[in-house]
């Protein structure tokens, strides 16, 4: 019988500490070939008229817990859009979802793509990652 509450309380532990870590995920629209190693730039700004580029796909992450800001999910952005081989997530949004584990859990979503000019990423505003 001790045994039997010993499985459940690890179970429940296991499922709860799952359940609070954030997650990302992408949707590639474009063959990339390969992802990319440098730095991406995540920035709220769409890109300015003629920069040219290829739109790789969206990215978007959640926090499953807490009450952080947005940007927290920044790096997860990066870390999307690098594995779809783009050098810039923009046209960033966030907002607030209901979780399990919290009423306004943040949410954040973008553009993921690759910037022909990589000189061109030093002139828009963002954090580079």
């Amino acid at each position: 019988m001790q045994s039997i509450y010993r499985f459940a309380t690890v179970a429940f532990l296991s499922l709860t500490l799952a359940s609070c870590a954030s997650v990302s995920s992408s949707v590639p629209t474009a063959e990339s070939g390969s992802s990319y190693a440098g730095k991406v730039l995540v920035t709220q700004s769409e890109l300015p008229e003629g920069t040219s580029h290829t739109v790789l796909g969206t990215v978007k992450a959640n926090a499953r817990a807490g009450y952080g800001n947005v940007e927290r999910l920044y790096p997860l952005l990066a870390d999307e859009a690098r594995a779809l081989g783009a050098n810039a997530v923009v046209g960033v949004e966030g907002g607030r979802m209901m979780s399990m584990w919290s009423w306004a859990a943040p949410t954040a979503n973008g553009t993921a793509v690759r910037i022909d000019n990589e000189s061109a990423l030093s002139a828009l505003p963002g954090d580079s990652l």
